[in-house]
């Protein structure tokens, strides 16, 4: 299970199929072609992302020593996602 995390297939998977599944559950609405294209759309996007936060983190605790290798890469990312600038 470690070695799955430390690969980043199972970050890809989980957002590819939890994402993917909400917006087909919130387009039920629609006609069947475009719940299983928005999905997909947003599972893969869901999946891109993922995998570039998990990247990106990965780089800043290599970089970093000590203590702010555990501390800025989560603060980052909590500075990107709140819009302030």
């Amino acid at each position: 299970m470690i070695g799955a995390l430390r690969q980043g297939w199972l970050h890809l998977a989980v957002a590819f199929f939890a994402l993917g599944r909400w917006a087909m559950f919130a387009n039920c609405a629609h006609p069947m072609p475009a719940i299983g294209i928005s999905g997909l759309r947003q599972g893969g996007l869901s999946a891109l992302i993922a995998l570039f936060m998990k990247r990106l983190n990965e780089a800043l605790v290599r970089r970093l020593d000590g203590i702010a290798s555990r501390v800025l890469p989560p603060l980052a990312w909590l500075r990107s996602r709140s819009g302030c600038s």
